[in-house]
Parts: structure tokens; sequence; C-alpha cells
């Protein structure tokens, strides 16, 4: 599933404007078959208003304190796929790690899928 994404922000004169409208394509990991993340919005400092709509960059993937995030995430039925047996785990960990920045950091190695973050999930 790809969710669409409609953006409203102000023009010069503080009319309301679509900013845009987007398929939002989603984040998958060889690491984790049948997993799909989808990042909808988010930036690294409080929002302000008013804007323009425009994009903000965001870093890791939990946002500072005062920063916000606003995606999804499917889990496969079952626990998703087996991971392959020829997967390369160095190559599959480094794509975790461009993908999805910080999130290995924050996850829990006793409680797989769990993680401990300063975020009101």
């Amino acid at each position: 599933m790809n969710p669409r994404r409609l953006v409203t922000g102000h023009d010069a004169n503080g009319k309301a404007v679509v900013a845009s409208d987007e398929v939002v394509e989603p984040v998958t990991l060889r690491l984790l078959p049948g997993y799909e993340w989808h990042a909808l919005g988010g930036a690294d400092a409080p929002a302000q208003f008013p804007d323009d709509g425009s994009g903000n960059e965001t870093g890791a993937y939990f946002p500072p304190v005062g920063g916000h995030r606003f995606t999804f995430f499917t889990i496969p039925p079952d626990v998703g796929s087996p991971v392959p047996d020829d997967l390369d785990i160095t190559a599959a960990l480094e794509e975790f790690g461009e993908k999805l920045p910080g999130m290995a950091s924050h996850m829990e190695p006793d409680d797989p899928g769990m993680h401990t973050s300063a975020t009101m999930d």
C-alpha cells in the first residue's frame, strides 16, 4: 500500500494552498522482508505558522526533543517472510542504517521490535 500525502501551506498573502500532492513509496529492507515504513512528514524543530508547506529535512528516524515525525509501518502477517539464506548480513545492516538512520541504536536487543527513545508514540 502506498499512501497519498497531501500537504497544504500558505502563499505570500496567507491564503491556503496545496504545496504538494504525492504518493509516498515505502522504505523496505532486505533484513526484514515484508515490512514497510512510510515517512509522511516531520521536522527536527517545532512546527511554525504560517509556512509554505515545503518539506522539512529530518535527521535520524526518531526526532530530537521538540521535533516530530509522522510515519506508519506495516508488519506483515506471521512476522514477515524468512530472511534469505544468502543474505549478506553486513550489507543488510548497512542498508538498515542508511534507510532508517538511528533506529537500530534505539532497538532493545532482548525484545525484538521494541525500542526506547525520548518520544511520545
